[in-house]
């Protein structure tokens, strides 16, 4: 492990990250076990179900972990922690974790009641992390690679926010609402091309060389990628909709965004494949399996924006929404999490054993926290569910297995963490 330059002196009490990430995969489970009740949700982008199940992956799911993973990443990385207590934590978990769910259940019900609360809850737990993580990034000079990225993506949640808001508010109550300034689908890229795709490519550009004993990323790619693919992102999903920018430039400009992550995608696998420890490692393979559906997305994205045949071709679609969700950005995070936390644990419990150095020979090492059999389980799962998503989209009366097979991903992933943060107790 490769931890030159970081600093551990400012990371958070355990609970705080740790927190998030053991409530984040009950969402996940939430969103399999609606698939498992309303299988035919699988057929539409748009419908009830579907939404609701997007939102518990993107808001619960996703969401915990990526505000956990910041709480961490920042004072390792800058010295700079997030200024945000064990009760203010507890609240952005309420927050963001009610809000979500009563979000869902307006999608499924439409009652504007579930609407208005999820927004009033979702507005102030978010509020509670936003601010602190604005006041710390800006403290943070000089900012690094990891820091500038950062940045940028969290510019890119508070553009997805805010036009969460406004098409929410339309779509309860469309008489007092403004016109939104973005579409959904529009939305939907400012989340996930540039909130989730710019944190991971941030995040990447420390945890790959640090746990795989890889090297860095090239200077370049660090420096000008995650810039570029801003600037795109404006120029194709921010000019271009207000006809600032003509409809063949925003084409380009929203082709060369996909040729970007592509990029990305590229250097991330061949600095992986560089490591210097060539042994089984199921993050790696979590990581590679992440990168590939990514990279896969967004060739058929890009092909469908080319090929008039495949323009309006629901069944790609929903493959490229499928492989970059649950085969990206899922796989990468729960591959994250498999050495994430072990370290995480070790390293608070080291700490715990500064009075008593000798007591540090009774620690449990990482293998043990998260067993290497463990994370075999969860990578075979989850490979299986996606596999079987994917052919279900051809073959709807697979949805059902397919549904209690990501149920089981989700499910496993809790467990794991629950068993590890059982064993940080018994040894505190």
């Amino acid at each position: 492990m490769n931890t030159a330059g970081l600093s551990f002196d400012n990371i958070p009490a355990l609970r705080i990250p740790f927190g998030f990430f053991r409530t984040a995969p009950l969402f996940g489970m939430l969103a399999a076990l609606l698939l498992l009740i309303e299988p035919a949700a699988l057929e539409s982008r748009w419908h009830p179900v579907m939404l609701s199940i997007i939102h518990l992956l993107t808001l619960g799911f996703a969401g915990h972990i990526m505000l956990g993973a910041l709480c961490q990443v920042l004072p390792v990385v800058s010295s700079q922690s997030v200024p945000l207590g064990v009760k203010q934590a507890l609240g952005v978990r309420l927050g963001l974790g009610a809000g979500t769910l009563l979000l869902a259940a307006f999608f499924i019900w439409h009652l504007p009641v579930l609407a208005f609360g999820g927004l009033l809850l979702l507005i102030s737990g978010l509020s509670l992390f936003v601010l602190p993580l604005a006041t710390a990034l800006v403290k943070i000079k000089p900012a690094g690679n990891t820091i500038i990225t950062i940045r940028l993506a969290a510019l890119c949640l508070l553009i997805t926010l805010i036009a969460g808001v406004m098409l929410l508010w339309w779509r309860a109550s469309p008489t007092t609402a403004p016109i939104p300034w973005l579409t959904t689908d529009q939305h939907a890229v400012w989340g996930s091309l540039g909130w989730a795709v710019l944190l991971v490519i941030g995040v990447s550009f420390q945890v790959i060389p640090m746990f795989h004993v890889a090297p860095d990323f090239p200077a370049n790619i660090q420096r000008r990628l995650p810039a570029a693919l801003l600037l795109l992102l404006l120029l194709g999903y921010g000019l271009g909709t207000t006809g600032v920018v003509g409809p063949e430039l925003a084409l380009l400009a929203a082709l060369a965004i996909k040729a970007t992550i592509l990029l990305y995608c590229l250097v991330a696998a061949l600095t992986l494949s560089r490591r210097k420890r060539k042994l089984v490692d199921y993050t790696v393979r979590f990581w590679q399996l992440g990168l590939g559906c990514i990279a896969l997305s967004m060739l058929l994205t890009a092909g469908q924006s080319l090929h008039p045949g495949l323009a309006n071709d629901v069944l790609v679609e929903r493959l490229a929404a499928l492989l970059f969700g649950i085969g990206g950005i899922v796989s990468i995070i729960v591959g994250m999490l498999q050495k994430i936390v072990p370290f995480l644990i070790f390293l608070h419990l080291q700490r715990a054993c500064l009075t008593h150095p000798e007591r540090v020979l009774k620690l449990p090492n990482m293998k043990q926290l998260i067993p290497t059999l463990s994370s075999r389980r969860q990578w075979l799962l989850h490979l299986s569910a996606l596999a079987l998503l994917a052919v279900a989209l051809w073959l709807p009366a697979l949805t059902y297995l397919s549904a209690l097979l990501l149920l089981a991903d989700f499910g496993w992933l809790w467990w794991s963490l629950h068993k590890a943060n059982r064993l940080y107790q018994a040894h505190l």
